[in-house]
């Protein structure tokens, strides 16, 4: 498969827009790495992985996963590296958009 099949079948599952293109190139070149090192060809299942990934800016990230819903919401307070380094913690980071979105496996 190919990074264009590979955008097309989101396409074709109506998922599309779950990620921006450059996330659905991390998540391609991620996907292709793992069967690369373990020498196994991966069976592609869109849902699958729009429910284990997540594409999410720092405001979200600390929304989400950071404070608690009781806990005053000050995002501005926590940078990009705050929240890559609470990512590293907690799960496997894929990538960061330009945008400034990072691409991670929920939690």
């Amino acid at each position: 498969m190919n990074e264009r099949n590979f955008i097309q079948a989101f396409h074709d599952h109506d998922r599309g827009n779950q990620f921006t293109p450059e996330a659905l190139g991390y998540i391609f070149d991620y996907l292709e790495q793992m069967a690369r090192d373990n020498g196994l060809p991966y069976e592609l299942d869109v849902i699958a992985l729009c429910c284990a990934i997540s594409e999410l800016n720092v405001e979200e990230v600390v929304r989400d996963y950071i404070l608690d819903q009781d806990e005053e919401y000050i995002a501005n307070d926590w940078s990009m590296d705050d929240a890559r380094a609470f990512l590293d913690e907690h799960t496997r980071i894929i990538g960061e958009t330009p945008d400034g979105n990072i691409v991670f496996f929920q939690f």
